[in-house]
């Protein structure tokens, strides 16, 4: 495992942003929130991405010395989960791991593009793990990427993999 973890470390390149753009007080979140569910357009692969993410919430995480209690599962969103893909097919045309997309577009931008109307979201990007459980111990180990996947200000995920770029892009509904 000590292997797996140091190749992980050694081939994978990490970004996450994460934008709050209210600020949204936590006892909000202290019961799981109704969100619209759209799990059965979801495929086999994003399936089993999202019930590691999943998983991960539902511990006591500690990203970077920040400790981050259990929250509530996410939910899958064909829109968010447009913008992953948009964004990891970009990276993969032009070699590039990058928050910044096309001409300069911030998430913020293509989250819009995709439909999406966001209060919350953040990103996060990956360039190397070939599995979705590779995918998710890297965000894991590393702080920020943990922070975002733990944090209780986003209830749903869109989740694309293309090539070997990966992004999961989270949000929450206005």
């Amino acid at each position: 495992m000590k292997k797996l973890l140091g190749l992980l470390a050694i081939t994978c390149f990490l970004y996450s942003c994460a934008s709050d753009e209210e600020n949204v007080p936590l006892d909000s979140f202290f019961e799981e929130p109704e969100v619209e569910d759209f799990s059965a357009e979801m495929s086999a692969f994003e399936s089993e991405t999202l019930e590691l993410i999943n998983a991960f919430r539902a511990e006591t995480n500690n990203c970077g010395g920040d400790i981050h209690e259990p929250t509530f599962p996410l939910k899958w969103h064909p829109n968010l989960d447009a913008a992953a893909e948009a964004h990891a097919q970009y990276m993969f045309d032009n070699n590039i791991l990058s928050h910044e997309g096309r001409d300069g577009s911030t998430l913020a931008d293509r989250l819009e593009i995709a439909g999406y109307d966001a209060r919350a979201f953040g990103e996060n990007i990956a360039e190397g793990p070939s599995t979705p459980a590779e995918a998710v111990e890297a965000f894991k180990n590393s702080p920020s990427h943990c922070a975002v996947m733990s944090s209780p200000h986003f209830t749903q995920v869109g989740i694309s993999k293309i090539g070997r770029y990966w992004v999961f892009d989270f949000g929450t509904l206005r």
